[in-house]
């Protein structure tokens, strides 16, 4: 957990100011941080949906395809071209 979201699971018995100065975490950094939750969010589903995309192709393959044909499959077939959607973790 991180300390943006402890101060945010506890927001409503403690104030705000006083976490972050107990967590030695700066009040803006914590709101840019809840500010950014939705576009977290939206990019943990579009990585998971991505990755689901990706094991496809693995699987279409009978896993004989390594990282470089399977990248080369997907792109193909999707038209991606975005060399980050690669590097998702497992």
């Amino acid at each position: 957990m991180s300390r943006f979201q402890f101060v945010d699971d506890h927001r409503d018995t403690y104030e705000v100011k006083r976490l972050c100065q107990v967590l030695d975490v700066n009040r803006s950094s914590y709101y840019k941080w809840l500010a950014g939750a939705e576009a977290r969010a939206t990019r943990q589903r579009e990585d998971r949906v991505l990755a689901e995309e990706i094991r496809e192709v693995h699987g279409a393959s009978g896993g004989a395809y390594g990282v470089r044909w399977a990248q080369i499959s997907w792109r193909t077939s999707s038209g991606d071209t975005d060399r980050r959607t690669w590097a998702l973790p497992r």
